[in-house]
């Protein structure tokens, strides 16, 4: 009965959308790109409420180098909710269902440097929790410049943290080093990570600059033990970024 009504002007991280406790409604969150302020809306059969915003978190004001790409997400049951600044760092809260607000942030701070550019050249913004909410899985690129015919290229990584250790930064586990001479079409040394998404079969998806889904078989199993595969479900072409981005109906 209605379109094209805007909801919201600026500039913005991913928008991330949640059940409301009640089972019916739903939440939708979206992160300023360059401040610590969050707009939550309310999707009921009325339609969408006018946004509420909340202050928290420890996100640099103003940010200066923000990514609106990455991809901002909630844990499948909403317990967790992630805002994530692929070349500063990210920041896990906890959010109610019930008021759609967050609390509690924990927050990771990716290596900077003045060349941070160089080492970090082409982010990922791929984000997701483990079925069980235990894990998260980040996924992010660096450059290599371990082969001399080459001078530089990005090499992309996927990131395991244990939401119930004491320090999240400190629980971070590298699941994978790619040599991308190898395993990139033609040659090229070049690889991103980019989106990530849960799919129905309970395993994780990532998509990256080959002609493949990156997959992760048991993401609720710490370390290598989530078995992550670097190619499968091979699409026999290029598929650049794209990935389906769903919230969690079930």
């Amino acid at each position: 009965v209605a379109k094209n009504e805007i909801l919201l002007t600026g500039v913005f991280m991913t928008p991330a959308a949640v059940r409301h406790a009640n089972g019916r409604d739903w939440w939708l969150l979206v992160s300023d790109a360059d401040e610590n302020r969050h707009y939550r809306l309310l999707l009921s059969p009325e339609g969408f409420s006018q946004p509420d915003t909340q202050l928290i978190g420890t996100k640099p004001n103003p940010v200066g180098k923000h990514n609106s790409g990455a991809g901002n997400a909630f844990s499948p049951n909403g317990r967790y909710y992630i805002d994530h600044n692929s070349f500063l760092g990210f920041s896990v809260f906890e959010f109610d269902r019930c008021n759609g607000l967050l609390a509690n942030e924990r927050r990771v701070e990716w290596p900077q440097s003045p060349i941070q550019d160089f080492l970090r050249s082409e982010p990922g913004f791929g984000n997701v929790f483990s079925p069980d909410e235990r894990l998260l899985y980040v996924t992010a690129s660096y450059v290599d410049v371990s082969h001399p015919s080459l001078p530089a290229g990005s090499i992309p990584y996927i990131f395991q943290f244990d939401l119930t250790a004491p320090d999240l930064a400190s629980s971070i586990d590298t699941l994978n080093t790619i040599d991308t001479l190898r395993y990139f079409p033609y040659g090229f040394h070049r690889d991103v990570m980019w989106g990530a998404e849960m799919g129905p079969d309970g395993r994780i998806y990532v998509v990256h600059n080959g002609v493949s889904y990156c997959t992760v078989s048991y993401p609720n199993i710490r370390g290598k033990g989530c078995r992550f595969v670097y190619n499968e479900r091979d699409f026999g072409t290029i598929i650049g970024e794209s990935i389906p981005v769903f919230p969690n109906y079930r």
